[in-house]
Parts: C-alpha cells; structure tokens; sequence
C-alpha cells in the first residue's frame, strides 16, 4: 500500500568530501561521517531521491522542509522547480547563510 505524508522534514548527508578538512575538529570527530558527507562529484545525491519521494509520497498541499548546504541552495532548490511543488523559499540561518528550503506539494 502507499502510504501519503503532510509533512517531511530531512537534514541529509549534503557536505561535500572535500570540505572535510576546514571542518571543526569536534563535528568530524564526533559526528557520523555517513551522516555528514556526499561525494565531490554528486553533492545534491540525497536531495535528489527526497525531490521522487517526495513526489510520490506527499499529500497535495503537504509540505517538505530540507536543511541544505549554502553553496548549493540554488541547485537544490532548481531540483523543485517541477509542476510538482509550488511556493519553494529559501531561508537563511542565524548566520545569514541559506541553509533550509521550505517547499509545498502542487
């Protein structure tokens, strides 16, 4: 049976393999590096699976709420820029960096 969600919210593995070493000692050391890291050459892997199931899995009208890395918010974001989802936003953290796309199912 299919099963059709509101909502979904996911903070996918989305740093990039070469970003490792600028990282803080304690994030690398203490944090799941599968949790953490994407391979160079495919830094939007989970976003794109999330975008299909997404799609297939969300109610008309639900919503999906991604933590994404700053230097790839505009390709996540152009990942959801289908008939499928409307009113996609990108917002900046307390930083001011983008980091959360907030987008709803058509």
């Amino acid at each position: 049976p299919s099963h059709n969600f509101d909502l979904l919210v996911s903070n996918p593995p989305y740093i990039p393999q070469a970003e490792k070493a600028q990282m803080q000692a304690n994030v690398v050391q203490y944090e799941p590096h599968m949790a953490l890291f994407v391979p160079d050459q495919a830094p939007l892997l989970f976003y794109e699976r999330l975008q299909v199931l997404a799609k297939k899995h969300l109610h008309s009208g639900a919503w999906l709420a991604l933590e994404i890395h700053e230097d790839f918010a505009t390709q996540t974001k152009a990942l959801f820029e289908t008939p499928d989802f409307i009113n996609l936003e990108i917002y900046r953290d307390l930083q001011g960096k983008n980091r959360m796309l907030l987008a709803q199912k058509a």
